[in-house]
């Protein structure tokens, strides 16, 4: 994606379209100086050099009278020795002028190609940086999972260990009323009897076992409370570790966008 901004980017388009230009003009000067327009233009005044001096020749009467024209040749020798010479002058300058453009946009270019170098490498780090961070992230959500996991089995247990314990408190609770029950209806027989002695040590034996089941009860519902603070303090965390877990997995669903941009 980087390589086709690249390539398609405006500035180097035009830079590419404008070097491209420059070359094939360079290429046509290369091209004049290589067939020899210089060349052509000495031999045709050495033609006509020899052309004069030929009229000349068949003319030796009047040589003597017409020095001034072979001095109007020298002339006109002069004048179009001059005429090549600027037009090599010329063509030699354009050639300067369009190789000193030529280097100016070859710099240009250049610069432009470093500029998109530089972002394209800026664009790869970044897209390591963002890498490293998933892999980082993953790791992470990894761990929590596991801690997650970890975590609702022990949650499992706790309710299985609560449904028992709970179990265990109401057969406690019915075997009490029970006995309770039981005790109430001997008092009473005992006290229509007039019951003295060992009946009344009895019932008083029957009401210490009541009050140790009392206290063994208390102890129960003690233990029973303390096991269901320390169940509800688990779900808390078990609740804060869903969200943290759920917060992670968020974080790691942008993370994995944002190196997919990136790319």
């Amino acid at each position: 994606m980087l390589k086709d901004k690249y390539d398609n980017h405006p500035e180097f388009l035009r830079v590419t379209i404008e070097l491209k230009r420059v070359q094939d003009e360079l290429d046509q000067y290369r091209n004049f100086f290589d067939l020899g327009e210089r060349e052509v233009l000495v031999e045709e005044v050495q033609n006509l050099r020899n052309q004069l001096q030929s009229y000349l020749d068949k003319s030796p009467k009047t040589s003597q009278k017409w020095n001034p024209p072979l001095q109007l040749t020298h002339a006109a020798e002069s004048v179009l020795e001059t005429v090549v010479e600027s037009s090599n002058d010329d063509a030699e300058k354009r050639f300067e002028e369009e190789r000193q453009r030529w280097t100016q946009t070859e710099s240009e270019w250049i610069s432009l190609s470093e500029d998109l170098r530089a972002e394209l490498e800026a664009s790869r780090s970044l897209a390591e940086k963002r890498e490293l961070e998933l892999n980082a992230e993953k790791k992470c959500s990894e761990e929590l999972k596991e801690a997650l996991q970890t975590a609702m089995q022990g949650h499992a247990r706790i309710l299985e260990q609560y449904a028992e314990l709970q179990e265990k408190h109401i057969a406690l609770l019915a075997r009490h009323r029970k006995i309770r029950d039981g005790i109430a209806d001997v008092k009473q027989a005992a006290a229509k009897a007039g019951v003295r002695g060992a009946e009344s040590r009895f019932i008083n034996s029957l009401a210490a076992e009541i009050s140790a089941l009392k206290a063994e009860r208390d102890k129960e519902r003690k233990i029973w409370k303390d096991q269901n603070n320390g169940l509800q303090a688990q779900l808390r965390d078990t609740a804060e570790a869903v969200q943290a877990a759920g917060e992670l997995l968020v974080r790691l669903k942008e993370s994995e966008e944002a190196v997919a941009d990136a790319k």
